[in-house]
């Protein structure tokens, strides 16, 4: 059982980039981050009805309001300049960046949460780095081809994606002392349902042309937010049976996945220097997991 949820969780995260990448493709990185978070309104409903039959005696603290709050709001603001990342630059190379993001969350940790300072953590992040430069090296033809504006943009969004992703493990670790998986995800689902209401108002207000009506950006975005909902109850169905750090390492491959379903469905080219700098990315969160075990 445990390891069918890891392999769900390893193909299910590993394809969404590609379908996040086709959305971006048919329309703007806001309009895609609507659509993408439409879906979750679906799932919010979904887990409000199943709470009962999940856990009979199920209940909602303020403490896990607190802290998923924190979760949903760093989330969709790394989804949305993920987004634009995505419509900048290959599929590979921003998800091959921001792989890294286990290790960011573990630097972290220490000044955040006061878990003990760790010699390997940084000989991951070292490792993490490498791999970091050697995907930034593999910039293709149409990334060069931007503004230098555009190429700022497009660096400090992949850098704030990974940051706030890092910060998401720990916001979801103190959710659950609070609650249970399926507790915090109902009220993970929930804040997001509310901040996507707020937001769409600001775009709205603002004069934002969100393209909401093309029907590839609904089918790709529904796609991949059904990937991420799927992966995610993997991983927490997964999390009944096994500790949380051997799941991390056994999942932290999915950018691997990731990259061999861009050669066959984006037809990105192969690039060695990409593909190793993703090898040493996932090699160094193993590490970090592993030495955080010992």
């Amino acid at each position: 059982m445990t390891h069918m949820m890891i392999g769900l969780t390893l193909i299910t995260w590993g394809i969404a980039g590609i379908f996040d990448k086709k959305a971006v493709q048919s329309s703007s990185a806001k309009s895609v981050f609507v659509v993408f978070h439409a879906f979750g309104i679906l799932v919010t409903l979904l887990l409000l009805a199943a709470l009962p039959f999940i856990y009979a005696d199920w209940r909602l603290s303020p403490g896990v309001f607190f802290w998923e709050g924190l979760n949903a709001a760093a989330a969709m603001v790394a989804i949305l300049t993920y987004f634009y990342a995505m419509s900048k630059a290959q599929a590979s190379w921003v998800l091959g960046i921001t792989a890294g993001y286990p290790i960011v969350g573990q630097l972290l940790s220490t000044p955040l949460t006061g878990e003990p300072f760790s010699l390997s953590a940084i000989a991951a992040a070292s490792l993490v780095s490498l791999g970091v430069a050697l995907i930034g090296s593999s910039a293709t033809q149409e990334q060069k081809g931007l503004s230098r504006k555009d190429k700022l943009l497009l660096v400090g969004a992949v850098i704030l994606s990974t940051v706030l992703w890092g910060l998401l493990g720990i916001f979801e670790k103190r959710s659950l002392e609070f609650a249970r998986p399926f507790e915090a995800y109902f009220v993970l689902s929930l804040w997001k349902s509310l901040f996507l209401a707020v937001v769409y108002c600001l775009f709205r207000r603002q004069g934002q042309s969100l393209i909401l009506n093309r029907a590839a950006t609904w089918k790709f975005g529904w796609l991949s937010a059904f990937c991420v909902a799927a992966g995610n109850i993997g991983f927490i169905l997964a999390l009944t049976t096994s500790p949380a750090g051997y799941l991390i390492v056994m999942t932290a491959a999915y950018p691997l996945v990731m990259y061999v379903f861009a050669l066959l469905f984006l037809k990105e080219k192969l690039n060695l220097a990409r593909a190793a700098g993703i090898v040493l990315i996932v090699f160094g969160a193993v590490v970090a997991e592993v030495a955080r075990g010992l």
